[in-house]
Formats: C-alpha cells, sequence, structure tokens
C-alpha cells in the first residue's frame, strides 16, 4: 500500500510538472539544464553528407551541439538556387546538418523531401525553406539563426563558417586552374592523371568570416572534424584565418573521423598518412583519430569498385613512432553503419566513443 500511494504522489506530481512547463519536451529541457551532468559542447565541421549523419548520433550525447560547414557548394538543388539568387548562402549543407539534430521526424522529412516533377524535379523542400529564411531575416545570419532555433527546437545551432557565399579555386598537377567545386570534382573524375595541389577561395575574405563560428570552437569542449571530402566539405572552413586560428586555439579536445574509403573525384590516394599530411598542410592537427577497422560486406563493396574504378578503401598506415611523434590517439573499431546500403559511419557507434573521450578528460 506504501508503494502504491508513493507511486500516485510521483506520477500526480509528473503530470502537474509537465502542465506547469506546457509540455514533456520543456520539462526535459529544465531537467537536462538543472539537474542532470554537464554533457558538454561539441562543434563539428566540415560539410556534405559526412558530419550531418554523424549528427545524428552527437545530439543524444552531448547538451549542446554545433554544426560549422562551408559555403563553396554549388551543385545539385543549392546549385540551381544559386543561379536564381546570387546573394544567398548555399543552404543544402545546412538543411542536411538542421535534419540531422532535429529531434521532430516529421521535420526532418519535410526538410528533405524532394520534388520528382516538372521544374522543381531535385529540388529539396528544405532548401527552400531555408532561402525564404534567409531572404525574410534580411541575410541577417543571426537572425535566421532564431528563427530556426523557434522552428525547429534544435538544441545547438547550424551556422556556415562566413557570413556570404565563396568560389573553391584548385590548382592542379598539370598547371592548370579550375573554379567551382562541381568543376573541380568533374575535372578530377575525367582526368585520372591529374590531382588538386592546393586550394583558396575566391570572391570571400577573412573579413566575411561568421564570428558565431569563431566563438563556438573557442568555447568548445570537443571538435570533431570530418568525416567527408577533404578538399570540398572540410578544407574550405579552415581557409578562412580566423576559423584555423580560432581552431589552433581552442583548448577543446580535436577528434578526425577518418573516411572510410577515398574519393576519386578529390583525392585517389588511399592511405591514411595522405589524408593526415593534406590536413597537416593547411594547419590542421589532432588529438584522437577515429578509424574503422571492420571489412565491408564485398556486395556493398562491388557497387562501388563497379562504379569507379579507382575507389580503395583507405588504409591504416601508422606506426607508433608517427603517433608519438604528432602526439595522435588512434582509435580503430567497427564504426560501419550495418544496415545501410552504402558505406557509411554508424554515428551513433561513433558518437559513443566521442562521448567516452569526453569524459575521460572531465577532472
Amino acid at each position: 500500500m506504501f508503494f502504491l500511494l508513493i507511486f500516485i504522489y510521483l506520477f500526480g506530481l509528473y503530470i502537474f510538472l509537465v502542465k506547469f512547463f506546457k509540455n514533456e519536451e520543456n520539462l526535459k529541457e529544465y531537467i537536462s539544464d538543472n539537474f542532470l551532468i554537464k554533457r558538454g559542447k561539441v562543434v563539428v565541421i566540415g560539410g556534405g553528407s559526412g558530419i550531418s549523419n554523424i549528427l545524428r548520433g552527437i545530439k543524444n550525447e552531448f547538451d549542446y551541439v554545433v554544426s560549422i560547414s562551408t559555403v563553396t557548394d554549388d551543385g545539385g538543388s543549392t546549385g540551381k538556387i544559386l543561379k536564381i539568387y546570387e546573394d544567398i548562402l548555399p543552404v543544402g549543407d545546412l538543411r542536411n546538418c538542421l535534419a540531422s539534430l532535429s529531434s521532430n521526424e516529421v521535420l526532418q522529412k519535410l526538410l528533405q523531401y524532394r520534388f520528382d516533377r516538372g521544374e522543381l524535379a531535385g529540388h529539396a523542400l528544405g532548401n527552400f525553406i531555408l532561402l525564404a529564411l534567409y531572404k525574410i531575416s534580411n541575410n541577417n545570419l543571426s537572425l535566421m539563426g532564431e528563427y530556426i532555433n523557434n522552428i525547429f527546437k534544435i538544441k545547438g545551432v547550424v551556422l556556415p563558417s562566413a557570413k556570404r557565399r565563396g568560389i573553391l579555386v584548385a590548382y592542379l598537377s598539370n598547371n592548370q586552374v579550375v573554379k567551382g567545386e562541381t568543376n573541380i570534382n568533374e575535372f578530377i573524375s575525367s582526368n585520372p592523371d591529374v590531382c588538386i595541389d592546393k586550394i583558396y577561395l575566391e570572391d570571400l575574405t577573412d573579413e566575411d568570416v561568421n564570428e558565431q563560428a569563431i566563438d563556438n570552437i573557442l568555447t568548445a569542449d570537443i571538435i570533431v572534424v570530418g568525416p567527408g571530402s577533404l578538399y570540398s566539405s572540410i578544407l574550405p572552413n579552415f581557409l578562412l584565418t580566423p576559423i584555423l586560428n580560432a581552431y589552433k586555439n581552442s583548448k577543446a579536445t580535436k577528434i578526425y573521423i577518418s573516411n572510410i574509403m577515398n574519393q576519386p573525384n578529390e583525392i585517389k590516394q588511399y592511405k591514411l598518412s595522405n589524408y593526415l599530411e593534406i590536413l597537416k598542410k593547411y594547419g590542421l592537427s589532432f588529438d584522437y583519430i577515429l578509424f574503422n577497422n571492420k571489412p565491408i560486406k564485398k556486395d556493398i563493396l562491388d557497387k562501388y569498385f563497379n562504379k569507379e574504378k579507382f575507389y580503395k578503401i583507405i588504409e591504416n598506415d601508422l606506426d607508433l613512432d608517427y603517433l608519438n611523434k604528432n602526439k595522435i590517439v588512434l582509435i580503430e573499431g567497427d564504426f560501419i553503419d550495418d544496415e545501410s546500403d552504402l558505406i557509411r559511419h554508424d554515428s551513433f557507434k561513433v558518437s559513443k566513443i566521442i562521448k567516452n573521450i569526453y569524459l575521460s578528460k572531465i577532472p
């Protein structure tokens, strides 16, 4: 009888609190913010499908999540919109990250819904929503961010690395210069003997950097870089000197998530050291590297090999001397998404490792 009375009392208290806080989500947020152990702030830097996938798991492990994406995307639905609205930011990466951070499944589907007929074919509805929010806020990123948080109720923020769009430019091994992310990828794909020597930005200067991105990098507990395309998704963010300096000066633990496969339309090399040396060339260093060592199913691999002969699984060639010299902790494990028909990281497996790294750093 005593336990029944306790149960009735606690249940009544719960109903009262839910009504007081208007809904269950507000109650959970209040309890999390005021009574639970803080789980830190993580900043994820990159672009494309790589970081948006990782965000799905990270949002469950940390109190506050920030995604920072490049502003040089010019392909797909985003590219078509940019031809009409030249004064806006690329919205594709922002949409993907926003959908991943949203806890509302209907909103996720709404943002990612793609039309399949007429002039709208190929366009994602979320791109139009973000375009409208950008214009309603008079191209004010801070105001746009407030609108996004009010609508989508994400526990974190989705940021571009700069306040306006830029053009990615590649200087190639054959001395040619190619402008535009899509053009670069297409040229490398159709010229297998050519590789990228270096990249830089056009129509974008350090004064265009998004100050919110700087502030969040400097105050992060964990900074995650990747996975994703080095030249088109990750490095363009760090070509802005204030972003790179903030990264170097941040006291956050820095983690690089290695790609599982190479990307022949950018880098045909397939040794982990190749990727780390490219990142190092642009000023990036890391405390931890996460590397998948689980074999990939043959039928899934064959899809990639049949599509492009230059596809390779990235191999770990780092020895103890390299790790010690660069003060890197290498964590190998099963990070594969077993449910996907594509070669993807399992965001929940990866996020648990990142959470453990964070907890190990708490005094």
